[in-house]
């Protein structure tokens, strides 16, 4: 489940190809609304803001699989990515507040950052 990379990690895990064999789909979860459909405890969100670790964490937790990923933060600024592996949790914050020269260009280039940061605790832990 993801928010603020919009897709990017979905975009990123389907083009591997042959990955249809085991994964089946996700989610992006862009509004506080959306989250808490997807299964997200809206009293987490009111606890700790829908930016913040507890909340990746939940988005993790509720992605089927034996890979649960939560993504939620705002671009730019703080990103918290949480990655569930069968029942073990990893979690990373990142700071991504940088100037903006170009708000679009400086916007995929944050989110390909986080796209990798996944990849990278996944293929770490697997």
């Amino acid at each position: 489940m993801e928010s603020c990379t919009g897709g990017a990690i979905i975009d990123s895990i389907t083009n591997v190809p042959g990955v249809s064999a085991i994964f089946s789909g996700g989610k992006v979860t862009y509004s506080e609304k959306s989250k808490i459909e997807a299964g997200v405890d809206s009293k987490v969100i009111d606890r700790y803001s829908v930016f913040s670790e507890e909340v990746a964490l939940e988005m993790a937790r509720k992605t089927d699989g034996e890979i649960g990923i939560g993504v939620t933060g705002n671009l730019p600024g703080e990103v918290f990515v949480a990655v569930r592996i069968k029942n073990n949790f990893l979690t990373e914050k990142l700071t991504l507040k940088e100037k903006l020269k170009n708000k679009v260009a400086d916007r995929k280039r944050m989110k390909r950052e986080v796209v990798e940061v996944v990849w990278k605790i996944i293929n770490k832990n697997i």
